[in-house]
């Protein structure tokens, strides 16, 4: 699960998990619609090319009046895709935001553990006191 949370799906009511759940689903569906309408698009250019390559000016204006056409069309799947990722992204934030809201004390306990677990691994990290340090 990547929703952009720190929160585990165990710390999660039911109600969030459902709802996280099913985001992800809708989230590769839409992986898999887009690269699909991205091959059709690469699929149509390469057929577009070799259409053109025996083609007098009249047909080639007019493929490349249908390829614009596929062009624009991608486009607004694109866009269409990237709305529904934003929305996605927006209801993540808010869930993990009320999580917060309603677990606070669940929370100030993940980051101080995330805290005390980044401070030993500082801790012991080699200190240089070579580096960075002019010699004369």
């Amino acid at each position: 699960m990547n929703t952009g949370t720190m929160v585990s799906r165990d710390a999660m009511e039911p109600s969030q998990r459902g709802a996280v759940e099913r985001h992800e689903h809708i989230n590769d569906s839409n992986k898999r619609a887009l690269m699909a309408d991205l091959k059709r698009v690469v699929v149509d250019a390469e057929q577009v090319i070799k259409e053109a390559a025996g083609c007098s000016v009249e047909g080639f204006a007019m493929l490349r009046t249908r390829f614009e056409s596929k062009l624009v069309e991608a486009r607004a799947k694109i866009d269409r895709t990237r709305a529904a990722v934003v929305g996605k992204a927006r209801h993540a934030t808010d869930v993990t935001h009320a999580y917060v809201k309603d677990n606070p004390w669940k929370t100030v306990g993940a980051f101080a553990a995330a805290g005390v677990i980044l401070g030993i691994l500082l801790r012991r990290w080699p200190a240089h006191s070579d580096v960075g340090v002019p010699t004369e």
